[in-house]
């Protein structure tokens, strides 16, 4: 890459690992992804360095200033440990940090994703007109960065913004976590193609049925047909937008932000995007709506906000 010094933003999901460079401009550059394969605890670590490994490789003459990496659950940055994460296996504590900084040779940083995402946000998204805003991830969980005074709020634990693990149905499912009706049981793609499949026999004649038997079913298509008013889709459609609807209600009530910036796979779809607005202006607190300036999606592609936040953990 032409002796360029580049930030290199890493971030890893259910299943995948992925990958891409930036400058300070905050513009993503040779993105790539590489399967985690059903990996889980310690195993996600050794995969995690054998991508960057390979995606380096692949690019000779790379010159990385510093890796970010964004992970799901528990982060502790300062010592660049992971500590836990239900949706990986993570359970006890795991070194990131520094054997992935003693195989490439720079400073590596580590936090939790969505507030990786959410520094994203601030650097190059809505931070660029406000500095008072609640960032909503939606998409394999549900979480929340906190943004005030143009500074991200972690909490004494950095587990601040935890919002998927919020109590929003009562007598809800029981989430992994061990409560019940939690936002990220009702209102993350795998719960919205969960529930879904679960009331298919119901609805014989619902065009999901057919998306469904020919392997096409996804969270994208529930919520296009919702929008056109099939009755199936709009019962689950609708769960979901009570359950964000409340969720920042809320959170908005509580934190007084002066925007809402909702992002992931689920944010996609105008249809929910505009129904969390509604209920959120009928159901907010009177002072905390009169000073909200709206709710919306960020400006910055849910595809790769997760790994321009990665990066801009380096910067």
């Amino acid at each position: 890459m032409g002796g360029e010094r580049f930030f290199l933003g890493v971030n890893c999901s259910r299943t995948r690992v992925r990958i891409g460079v930036a400058k300070r401009d905050g513009v993503l550059r040779e993105m790539a992804d590489y399967p985690l394969e059903a990996c889980t605890g310690a195993a996600v670590v050794h995969r995690l360095q054998e991508a960057v490994a390979a995606y380096c490789q692949a690019r000779g003459g790379l010159d990385v200033e510093a890796v970010g990496v964004g992970l799901p659950g528990y982060i502790n940055p300062s010592q660049g440990v992971w500590m836990r994460s239900l949706d990986l296996g993570v359970d006890t504590a795991l070194p990131v940090a520094m054997p992935l900084s003693q195989q490439m040779g720079v400073p590596v940083y580590i936090d939790n994703d969505i507030n990786a995402a959410a520094l994203a946000e601030l650097y190059f998204g809505m931070g660029r007109i406000c500095e008072d805003f609640l960032y909503l991830g939606l998409g394999d969980g549900v979480a929340m960065g906190i943004v005030a005074n143009g500074r991200l709020i972690r909490g004494i634990a950095n587990c601040a913004g935890e919002i998927g693990h919020m109590s929003v149905e009562t007598g809800g499912r029981r989430c992994e976590c061990g409560y019940q009706g939690c936002l990220e049981g009702i209102a993350s793609v795998d719960a919205l193609l969960r529930e879904t499949r679960l009331l298919l026999s119901r609805y014989p004649t619902s065009p999901l049925v057919g998306l469904e038997r020919e392997g096409k079913l996804t969270a994208e298509e529930i919520l296009r047909c919702a929008e056109q008013g099939e009755e199936l889709a709009r019962k689950v459609g609708m769960r979901v937008v009570r359950a964000v609807g409340t969720g920042v209600v809320n959170s908005m009530n509580l934190l007084n932000p002066g925007y809402i910036i909702l992002s992931g796979p689920l944010s996609k779809s105008e249809w929910l995007v505009g129904q969390v607005k509604r209920y959120v202006y009928a159901n907010g607190f009177v002072s905390s709506i009169g000073t909200l300036r709206d709710i919306s999606r960020s400006v910055l592609d849910p595809e790769y906000i997760d790994v321009l936040g990665a990066a801009c953990l380096c910067i």
